[in-house]
């Protein structure tokens, strides 16, 4: 229902209040922090951009790995309102929401499939061109912890088109971005399966990301490298019988009509 002027001011001040209370909690107060969350975690649901983006940040705040269950389990329809919140026309409760979704990912993969089983992928993807770069920047570390976890999440992140938009960014964007769209590469290329190594290799991702290695600080520079590894141990893992199939079939791409003119001289 529609809230008056008065109301509205109040559920600010409350929202307020609370994004500051959250913020840094300790554990000892979190029996406290949790019996609040029912009737706190439904302004969400709410329309005022003001309150919408200090209840993202709030719960952000607590989404700390042993807590994120039971931040999602104090409402149902919690995951889905995040979700769409990062299509909201205003940029601070879009950011607001991605932060909180990151925080999220963090998680284990079964609370990762959850959101991504609400659309959160579709939702992400229009993100990664987002004129503000704190977004896109926020999207692709989001994507990175997706592509950590398991080799169905990084088939769901390569359907979704969200791996071409990463490579695109590797080619336009600022260099802190590029740090970001690299990380998740590279976390596909060492957590993927030899078949999704293949097609990220295939799609031209090693050159762009060799070239910026110089630009890299220590830890972005080891993940890429953990991933050239992960493909260079993808070749050499290939059995003799593999490579001479390779071979065989190249030959046969390049001069197609060897093996029947070869056969009609030995009639």
């Amino acid at each position: 229902h529609l809230l008056d002027t008065k109301q509205l001011s109040i559920l600010r001040n409350i929202t307020w209040t609370i994004t500051n209370l959250f913020n840094g909690v300790d554990d000892k107060y979190w029996t406290q922090t949790l019996s609040i969350l029912p009737k706190y975690s439904q302004l969400i649901h709410l329309s005022d951009e003001g309150i919408l983006k200090d209840v993202c940040w709030s719960l952000s705040s607590i989404s700390t790995k042993d807590r994120i269950q039971k931040i999602i389990d104090v409402d149902s329809k919690f995951c889905s309102r995040l979700i769409a919140l990062l299509g909201h026309e205003s940029p601070t409760v879009q950011h607001a929401a991605l932060i909180t979704i990151g925080n999220i990912i963090t998680g284990d993969d079964e609370q990762t499939q959850l959101l991504i089983d609400h659309q959160l992928l579709p939702n992400l993807y229009p993100l990664l061109g987002h004129p503000i770069k704190s977004i896109v920047k926020d999207c692709c570390f989001t994507v990175s912890n997706i592509v950590a976890s398991n080799r169905f999440q990084i088939q769901s992140i390569i359907d979704s088109g969200i791996l071409f938009l990463l490579l695109h960014l590797l080619q336009v964007s600022s260099l802190e971005i590029k740090v970001e769209a690299t990380w998740a590469l590279a976390n596909a290329l060492c957590n993927g399966s030899d078949e999704q190594i293949r097609f990220i290799v295939d799609q031209n991702c090693v050159e762009p990301m060799a070239a910026l290695l110089p630009c890299f600080d220590m830890p972005t520079v080891e993940a890429v490298l953990s991933g050239f590894e992960n493909i260079l141990s993808l070749d050499a893992s290939q059995s003799d019988e593999e490579r001479r199939f390779e071979d065989e079939e190249t030959i046969d791409e390049i001069n197609p009509d060897d093996t029947n003119q070869n056969h009609n001289q030995n009639q």
